[in-house]
């Protein structure tokens, strides 16, 4: 079944998972979800700044996005899940995640991953310029110059740690998150317009949703990494189809079956663009990790 699985088969298994999305998803009322004062973006593309000061690198291919399905919602097996994210170059020092109820009430999860800056030969962060060149160090062992630091870009994947005292997902309850690029507020010049700190950030949020399906997991337990994706992909359950491809992808780097796949699946929710995208080896939760019980 593997075998035959190709643009075909991901495309006609998340169709029906988007129709299935949107009839299973309770709506919600965008308008009275806010975070930190900002309603949700409602969609995968980020919100939050616009500034041309944007600690975002300019002229880039791929944007900030959320990998999931145009509808912005994702079906999940798992207690606690694992989500993928596209994140440009950027020169941010953190990035945060969080979890939250679906009315948005309660932050039931929230960890902060600190940027991977890109490096030269000596292990020195490299800080680049206005036109985006590297800055030289000086004899002193500091950039001639200042500039901006930029992160290793690619695909980010994270899984909520079961270990942290964190609540399991529960079986037919929709939950929000969050993915928010920690800029800091940037020097402007003379004349510039002043800014309020949290336009200088840039999220995206969306909805999951935990289902239970006790003879996919019965069938799965047991299977073969390719028969397993084939599984999933089959019964639209997208966050442990994707993270299962991206697991293959890295273990394999060489396999151009699971490259096509991937890039198959990527196509299938119109995010063709990000299939030649490296995948990054982050992230452990790290500092400042809160949960709420």
């Amino acid at each position: 079944m593997y075998k035959k699985s190709r643009f075909t088969f991901w495309t006609a298994s998340f169709a029906i998972l988007t129709s299935l999305l949107m009839a299973s998803f309770p709506e919600l009322v965008l308008a009275g979800i806010k975070v930190r004062q900002r309603g949700i973006p409602g969609r995968r593309e980020p919100a939050g700044s616009r500034d041309p000061q944007s600690c975002i690198a300019p002229n880039q291919k791929n944007a900030l996005v959320a990998l999931v399905p145009p509808s912005n919602r994702s079906v999940t097996l798992a207690e606690y899940p694992t989500f993928l994210w596209y994140v440009p170059e950027h020169s941010a020092p953190s990035i945060d995640f969080e979890l939250r109820d679906e009315r948005n009430t309660t932050v039931l999860y929230k960890t902060t991953i600190e940027t991977q800056f890109i490096r030269d030969s000596k292990s020195r962060v490299v800080f680049y310029d206005e036109k985006g060149d590297p800055i030289e160090y000086g004899r002193n062992g500091k950039p001639v110059k200042s500039g901006r630091p930029r992160s290793i870009p690619g695909v980010l994947s994270l899984t909520i740690p079961g270990n942290a005292g964190v609540k399991a997902l529960e079986v037919n309850k929709t939950y929000l998150w969050y993915f928010e690029v920690n800029c800091p507020e940037l020097a402007r010049k003379p004349g510039d317009k002043p800014a309020d700190p949290e336009d200088n950030d840039i999220y995206v949020g969306g909805w999951i949703r935990r289902v239970a399906k006790p003879d996919l997991l019965s069938q799965i337990q047991n299977a073969k990494p390719e028969e397993r994706l084939a599984l999933l992909a089959a019964q639209g359950i997208w966050n442990e189809t994707i993270s299962t491809l991206a697991d293959l992808r890295r273990t394999n780097p060489q396999n151009q079956v699971y490259a096509k796949d991937w890039a198959d699946l990527l196509k299938s929710v119109e995010l063709a663009d990000y299939a030649q995208e490296p995948l990054v080896n982050c992230c452990l939760p790290g500092k400042n990790q809160v949960s709420s019980r």
